[in-house]
């Protein structure tokens, strides 16, 4: 039985990515119970571990039950940590874990497999909630692979799918029927609604990340950059829908790329009965604000002008690229995301298809 002050020493569990500094308070209290049980208690600032271990003998554990594990990022309320003969496995049922805190987990190479197993799990980005009721089961051996799903996102579905790319990355594929609730959520776009979606991600940090995206169905309601860009082209009419019912996008699509707070757009294409877009560019993040810079091309009543494009011959050389009707205007988007510049050029909407990319706004 014992009790040990840890205020002159500094402390670090890699397991928790939990630290405690020289002279803040830590202290751990422990009690061998018999030569096969033994129960502890840490504390320190903003950090509860409670729990019992069950041991073969004195110093080698076999099982570990914690009744609390509490940190600024994990809220658990029973776990359990075993030992089999070939793999280890912790597994828990009830609480909380901040997506930033999954972020900074780093994959390192294991000589046993360890068996994360989750069951009504509450998954929180930026102190709210991202997830819930989320279960599944993950392994950490020569990268990750396994599972989670969440039936919870407002009467909705989201599935997570993970495999290793390599020994540093992971490749997760992301499917739901709510990107609107999830964008929402995330904090990411406020505007959308519903939406069958895919989300392909390379995951080799959290500062390098790349993938595609795919969403069906997508309706968006009281955009103002959109409304901008609407107003800026005299497309008549479709203003009064992004304010009421919303703006129904059947397809949106694009790939892109996360390095060092930047997120780069590439090839995005959102096309509707009303509506056709194409997208590039990029959003920087800055601890002052968001910048944005972004162009494209809009195209007034999609579903007509896609018509042309089924027209051989003419169609190719009118129809233009993916996400383009026959004609169209380009629009460039800019400054802080918050509240950005919209610059249209109203003489590229006689430039049918092709032709139009020489009158772009960006290169003129």
């Amino acid at each position: 039985k014992g009790k040990i002050d840890f205020f002159e020493a500094n402390l670090f569990i890699p397991s928790l990515i939990l630290k405690k500094t020289r002279e803040t308070y830590g202290q751990l209290t422990f009690e061998f119970q018999d030569r096969n049980i033994s129960s502890f208690d840490y504390k320190q600032k903003d950090v509860i571990v409670v729990g019992k271990a069950k041991h073969k003998s004195m110093f080698e554990i076999e099982k570990v039950d914690y009744s609390t594990i509490k940190t600024p990022e994990i809220d658990i309320k029973t776990a359990t940590f075993k030992r089999f003969g070939g793999y280890n496995q912790f597994k828990t049922s009830e609480g909380s874990v901040s997506i930033e805190y999954l972020m900074r987990l780093k994959i390192k190479k294991r000589e046993i497999p360890l068996d994360v197993i989750f069951n009504d799990l509450t998954l929180r980005f930026k102190n709210r909630i991202f997830l819930d009721s989320v279960k599944g089961e993950i392994r950490s051996y020569e990268g990750l692979r396994g599972y989670a799903k969440s039936n919870k996102l407002a009467k909705s579905q989201i599935e997570l799918t993970i495999s290793p790319h390599n020994k540093r990355s992971i490749n997760m594929v992301i499917v739901g029927d709510d990107a609107g609730e999830v964008l929402r959520r995330g904090s990411y776009y406020k505007n959308g609604y519903g939406g069958n979606f895919k989300a392909s991600i390379l995951y080799e940090n959290k500062k390098k990340i790349s993938g595609s995206l795919k969403i069906e169905n997508f309706r968006i309601k009281n955009a103002p950059v959109l409304a901008q860009i609407i107003s800026s082209a005299s497309i008549i009419g479709l203003l009064d829908n992004l304010n009421g019912n919303g703006l129904l996008f059947t397809k949106i699509e694009g790939s892109f790329d996360y390095v060092d707070r930047k997120l780069a757009l590439k090839e995005g294409v959102a096309v509707g009965p009303s509506l056709g877009l194409t997208m590039s560019g990029y959003e920087k993040y800055g601890l002052k604000g968001n910048t944005v810079n972004v162009n494209g091309l809009v195209s007034p009543v999609y579903i007509i002008n896609g018509v042309v494009k089924t027209i051989p011959l003419i169609g190719k050389v009118l129809g233009g690229d993916k996400g383009e009707g026959v004609f169209g205007v380009s629009y460039t988007v800019k400054g802080n995301s918050s509240n950005p510049t919209v610059l249209v050029n109203p003489l590229s909407i006689l430039t049918p298809g092709v032709f139009r990319k020489i009158f772009n706004v960006q290169n003129n």
